[in-house]
């Protein structure tokens, strides 16, 4: 009951921040309207006057505001989460947090904006359907309102006291912009586009870049978004010398030498971590046991600290979990179910020794860290990882991710959040319909001719909620940090999904069996994986998220006349569009700040003292 409550409140949070754009050149045609009217009075031709002159101050007032917020971001040396300084760590005074460089008309504030204000101006705090007052809500994760309040003096009463005009402006603004709002970006590797994403009806949110070449290796691609390539010969489809940039990454996932706090593995800890027991006494949850008497039975070396496993769900332990951390030298497997998820730690050299734990929390709004403890002797492990995921989590680590199964997103009512089906399927079937559809099996290998559709299990504008309609409801998002490679494993299904925003650090998206050189061309793939041509290869692969990675991804070898030869025979994508407001939590962003609209109140002409 409350994780769904929770969930409510958090599309509430987002919707706010879906504001109306006020354009300036409103007030400046009222300006020309009413000066060509010379049967208005005095008084009225100065206060509309006063609203132009302070609609240009808050725009200005706001611009300062920017100019700190541009100003005044991490070095390009921070390892963290890349917060905007002037943002992030406020001045704060009752509540009200200023721009420091600004005047104190421009504040900064982490809660939603009430809309009611008393007679003389006063912001009044949200209120219940019977008035009462309501306590604010806070944004969601990284959004910030920046505020100016500007008062215009018209004349002054006999009393000594100020008529003038009261305006407000609002702007939310962003700390800086997810990686995962790029549907592909690849940091250090050139990038070959082999055909364009479309969702049915409309193109892909998110851009598309490469910091090297970018390819384009089919007829008339369609693009929603930029297409940006920094190093190359030639530019096409919208990218140029002139309007592309370079996307840095973060170094590291567990040091920021601004701030210690500010990393995944802080958040995923809490300030009051609780550990799991690793027995199979365990009151709580279930932990089974092969091979070993005990966790310090799994260290690969005397020297190696004791694996553990600690949760984040706050200081009285029963709240909402909103992190989890294991550390130690071994490698793991991650099975999501939803709500719960199941984590096993397995010798390193040794797979037929571990210890598995199931029934735990996954984090909601949270992260869940994979700390492989490089720094005491460990090295870079492996996580294994599939599941279907109904919460936000964002999943890290100091390793390899591995994906051993399909990353599925579902909803309460088990419904996916996309659909695989054959084209013909869909002929003759009204839109609202489409929920209850059969997807194709995911072991069912699908001719290469054959005509097949993969879009987003959205219910249609305008169609009502119905009970066992078969379109997803959910907010699931997974986020998936890996300071080296992603690889997806042969074992995946024939039709397999990986629904997230992945993001190498270090290495890139690719597939088992194949080994690069140290510049990163492919050398090598294995004859005998079941990716192989002639082993039959993999049908299909579906991804629903965004892609980020120091070198090229690959999915697919084909040979130099286009057969196909390692890899996936056929691939789908769609870009997550939920993603655009709502990316994983914690996720690295780079080092934009993104702003959203402006919204203007005129809160009228009052009496100052």
């Amino acid at each position: 009951m409350s994780t769904r409550w929770t969930r409510e409140r958090r599309r509430e949070r987002g919707s706010a921040l879906v504001i109306a754009v006020i354009f300036s050149f409103l007030a400046i045609a009222g300006v020309s309207l009413f000066l060509a009217r010379s049967h208005i009075e005095l008084v009225d031709s100065k206060q509309k006057s006063a609203a132009v002159r302070s609609l240009f101050n808050v725009h200005s007032a706001l611009g300062r505001a920017h100019a700190v917020v541009n100003e005044s971001m991490n070095s390009l040396e921070s390892q963290a989460l890349n917060m905007n300084v002037a943002l992030a760590q406020p001045e704060m005074a009752d509540g009200v947090a200023y721009v420091s460089g600004t005047n104190h008309s421009v504040r900064v504030r982490t809660v939603k904006p009430s809309s009611r204000f008393d007679a003389d101006g006063n912001e009044l705090p949200p209120a219940d359907e019977f008035g009462a007052p309501l306590p604010y809500e806070g944004l969601p994760y990284g959004w910030y309102v920046l505020e100016a309040r500007m008062y215009e003096p018209l004349y002054t009463l006999a009393d000594g006291a100020t008529r003038g005009q009261l305006k407000l402006v609002r702007q939310y603004v962003r700390d800086g912009t997810p990686l995962s709002n790029n549907f592909v970006a690849v940091i250090d590797d050139d990038l070959g586009l082999g055909g364009s994403p479309v969702n049915p009806g409309k193109p892909a949110e998110g851009e598309i870049i490469t910091n090297k070449h970018l390819y384009i290796m089919t007829a008339n691609p369609y693009y929603a978004n930029r297409l940006l390539a920094v190093d190359g010969v030639s530019y096409t489809a919208g990218a140029t010398e002139a309007n592309t940039l370079y996307l840095p990454l973060p170094s590291s996932l567990t040091s920021n030498p601004d701030d210690p706090d500010d990393t995944l593995k802080a958040y995923s800890l809490g300030a009051n971590p609780q550990p799991v027991a690793l027995i199979t006494g365990n009151m709580e949850y279930a932990v089974t046991m092969n091979g070993v008497a005990s966790a310090d039975d799994l260290k690969a070396a005397g020297g190696d600290p004791t694996p553990s496993v600690q949760l984040n769900c706050g200081a009285s332990g029963t709240d909402p979990c909103q992190g989890m951390c294991v550390e130690g030298n071994v490698n793991t497997k991650v099975t999501f179910s939803g709500e719960t998820v199941t984590v096993r730690l397995s010798k390193a050299t040794d797979a037929n020794k571990w210890i598995e734990v199931s029934g735990l929390p996954t984090p909601d709004d949270g992260v869940l860290f994979f700390d492989t403890r490089v720094d005491v002797g460990g090295v870079a492990r492996r996580t294994q990882l599939q599941g279907a995921v109904t919460t936000r989590t964002t999943l890290a680590t100091t390793g390899n991710v591995d994906v051993c199964g399909s990353v599925r997103y579902y909803d309460a009512e088990g419904d996916a959040a996309t659909k695989q089906v054959y084209t013909a399927a869909l002929e003759g079937v009204d839109p609202a319909d489409c929920g209850t559809l059969p997807e194709i099996p995911s072991s069912e290998i699908i001719s290469p001719t054959a005509a097949v559709s993969y879009f987003a299990n959205q219910r249609p504008y305008g169609v009502p909620s119905q009970e066992d309609d078969g379109f997803y409801d959910g907010d699931a998002v997974l986020g998936v940090v890996a300071s080296q490679d992603v690889i997806l494993l042969s074992q995946v299904p024939q039709n397999a999904e990986i629904a997230g925003a992945y993001l190498s650090l270090q290495k890139r998206l690719t597939l088992e069996g194949m080994g690069y050189n140290a510049a990163g061309q492919l050398v090598y793939i294995d004859g005998s994986n079941p990716f192989y041509v002639y082993k039959g290869g993999r049908s299909s692969i579906r991804r629903f998220g965004s892609l980020v990675s120091y070198k090229r991804p690959a999915t697919t070898v084909v040979t130099g006349t286009g057969a196909f030869l390692y890899g996936f025979r056929r691939g789908f994508s769609l870009f997550d569009e939920a993603m655009k407001q709502q990316p994983p939590p914690f996720f690295p962003k780079d080092k934009k700040p993104q702003y959203l609209g402006w919204e203007l109140k005129d809160l009228g002409v009052k009496t100052i003292q």
